[in-house]
């Protein structure tokens, strides 16, 4: 379970940056319920085979930019679908972050805490990176929301985000609770 911090729960205290904050995730908030609740698409429209400035060959104008649109169109496909495998991927990561500590607390019987810790610094031994070290516990909380809120509604619906994994983390945990609460509700 994902546990509330110190700097979410002290809410009523809000600047003006807190404000333009909360106004951000609330709009994250509206758009991925949106986008959780909106029809299966039938089919993937087909987009034209890609092809290089160079490959162009002179054209009518409005021929040109078709093919720069279509170009711009499959980039931001792409760009999509590259958001989808990298939530994927934080979701099996948290996934089996949450399974092991999970199994060394019961194991050890330790506290969740404590296993959380030691389970940090068994993967901070198998990184070469200072940044890497420094962040994990931040991307794993962040990892941690994504499970949450997709363990819920169902992995399946991550096809239909266009939020990035990064969007998606500027949500506190009260904010993912909320959402999954809605879509239930409306399921």
């Amino acid at each position: 379970m994902v546990a509330a911090s110190d700097s979410e729960t002290n809410e009523e205290d809000e600047s003006p940056m807190q404000s333009s904050t909360l106004v951000l995730q609330q709009e994250i908030m509206q758009g991925l319920l949106s986008e959780l609740q909106a029809p299966e698409p039938s089919e993937k429209e087909f987009i034209g085979e890609e092809t290089e400035e160079s490959e162009i060959e002179p054209l009518q104008a409005s021929e040109k930019l078709a093919q720069l649109y279509l170009k711009a169109y499959k980039a931001e496909e792409q760009m999509i679908i590259h958001k989808h495998k990298e939530i994927l991927r934080w979701y099996y990561y948290a996934k089996e972050f949450e399974s092991r500590v999970d199994e060394t607390v019961k194991k050890e019987k330790i506290s969740d805490r404590t296993a959380r810790n030691k389970i940090y610094n068994e993967i901070r031994g198998h990184l070469s990176s200072d940044k890497m070290k420094r962040t994990i516990r931040d991307r794993t909380y962040r990892a941690r929301k994504i499970y949450k809120l997709f363990e819920a509604v169902g992995i399946d619906k991550i096809e239909r985000v266009t939020y990035s994994p990064s969007s998606i983390a500027k949500l506190n945990v009260k904010q993912i609770e909320e959402i999954i609460n809605i879509y239930m509700q409306e399921q």
